[in-house]
C-alpha cells in the first residue's frame, strides 16, 4: 500500500512530491504518529471503521474550518460508519484504513502547517478540496452536516 501511495503521489504532485513524503515516511513512522493522535479520541490503528471516522471528521474540520473535536463525536461517527464496512474482506478492509490513514496525515499535515504559518488562503483551499473530494467519491456535502455527540447529522 505504501508504494501504491507514493505513485499516487507521484501522479498528482509530480517526483518532487514523490520524494519528499517518501522521505518523510523513511523518517517517521506514520501509522504511530496516527495513533499517538487519535488515541486521545479512542481509535485503533488498522481498523477501516476507526481510520474512516478519523478521515471523515477531518476532512468535515478543514471544509468548515472547526480546529478541535470531542471523543464523543469522534466515536460516534465511528460507530455510525462501522455497520456499513461489514462487507469488507479483512485484507480489503486492511488495505483501506491504510489508504485513509496515509491520505488523513497528507491532508492533515497540510492544514496544520498552513495553520502555523497563518496561512488562511491556503487553509480554505484544502477545505475547498475535502468539500470536492467528498462530494465525488462519497457523495456527501461536508458543509451540510454538523458534527454532534451522535455523529454526523444534516445541518
Amino acid at each position: 500500500m505504501r508504494e501504491q501511495f507514493l505513485a499516487w503521489i507521484r501522479q498528482t504532485s509530480g517526483a518532487q512530491g514523490e520524494a519528499a513524503m517518501r522521505q518523510v515516511m523513511q523518517q517517521h513512522d506514520i501509522f504511530a504518529l496516527w495513533t499517538k493522535q487519535m488515541q486521545s479520541d479512542g481509535l485503533r490503528p488498522g481498523d477501516l471503521a476507526d481510520a474512516f471516522a478519523a478521515y471523515w471528521v477531518q476532512n468535515w474540520q478543514m471544509a468548515n474550518g472547526v480546529e478541535t473535536t470531542r471523543p464523543a463525536q469522534v466515536m460516534a461517527v465511528r460507530r455510525q460508519v462501522a455497520a456499513s464496512m461489514a462487507g469488507f474482506t479483512e485484507a480489503q478492509r486492511q488495505e483501506l484504513a491504510e489508504v485513509f490513514m496515509y491520505n488523513q496525515f497528507v491532508q492533515g499535515t497540510a492544514w496544520i502547517e498552513a495553520g502555523q504559518r497563518g496561512d488562511a488562503a491556503m487553509k480554505r483551499k484544502l477545505g475547498d478540496a475535502a468539500v470536492v473530494r467528498f462530494r465525488n467519491d462519497m457523495k456527501l456535502d461536508l458543509r451540510a452536516l454538523k458534527l454532534t455527540d451522535r455523529g454526523f447529522v444534516t445541518a
